[in-house]
């Protein structure tokens, strides 16, 4: 059942949302689109029904929350200064506000898997799992949708780094400390359990022995 129905639909899920974030204009919309996204991961890791595979899918939850946590804080520390909807309306506010910006920076990175990231780390344990598992398939899915993500997270760097801000638009003001401090925190945690991932395994690891009824 689990490898019949749940997979395939977890596999759309990765898909489909990612594609929808790809062409979405709306920042927060874009975010909710990945979102759906990267539970459609961690159901698929849950799918393959083994130790690795749940280990793997506690580990992205972990990740998802910690990278996503991270671009919505600093989505809101950058509307403290201006207030946008789309992308465009955020074009070039790096140079306004770069601490928060950077921070923009490391969640996405970590979003799109790059490496030193948790994020990183995380998509590689739920393709490994899914090889191992024989189940070369959902390692394929797992790529594929991992390369979409790059798509959208790319945009967003893109706009915000690189664009010329929008004609009219106020000059953007950075966030205050008490906004930045709690932001980087988060931000760090991203690229520091990338580097040394033996807390977020261990609590995966201890996670995944919970849901397989193992002491």
């Amino acid at each position: 059942f689990i490898a019949w129905v749940l997979a395939p639909l977890a596999a759309t899920a990765a898909i489909v949302c990612s594609i929808q974030a790809i062409f979405e204009k709306e920042v927060r919309r874009m975010l909710a689109f990945s979102s759906v996204a990267q539970v459609g991961f961690i159901l698929l890791g849950l799918s393959l029904a083994t130790s690795a595979g749940f280990s793997g899918a506690m580990l992205y939850l972990l990740a998802h929350a910690l990278l996503k946590m991270t671009l919505f804080m600093a989505i809101g520390a950058l509307a403290l200064s201006r207030r946008f909807r789309k992308l465009d309306d955020i074009a070039g506010i790096a140079r306004d506000a770069p601490w928060s910006a950077a921070a923009l920076a490391v969640g996405a990175a970590s979003l799109a898997g790059a490496p030193l990231t948790i994020g990183f780390l995380a998509k590689w344990r739920l393709i490994e799992a899914a090889l191992q598992g024989g189940q070369v398939w959902i390692a394929v899915v797992l790529a594929i949708a991992s390369l979409l993500t790059l798509l959208y997270v790319g945009r967003i760097i893109e706009a915000v780094f690189f664009r010329p801000a929008p004609a009219g638009a106020p000059r953007a003001k950075e966030a205050p400390f008490g906004v930045l401090a709690p932001l980087f925190v988060i931000a760090g945690l991203c690229i520091w359990f990338g580097v040394d991932a033996t807390l977020p395994e261990q609590l995966a690891n201890g996670a995944a022995r919970a849901l397989m009824g193992a002491p």
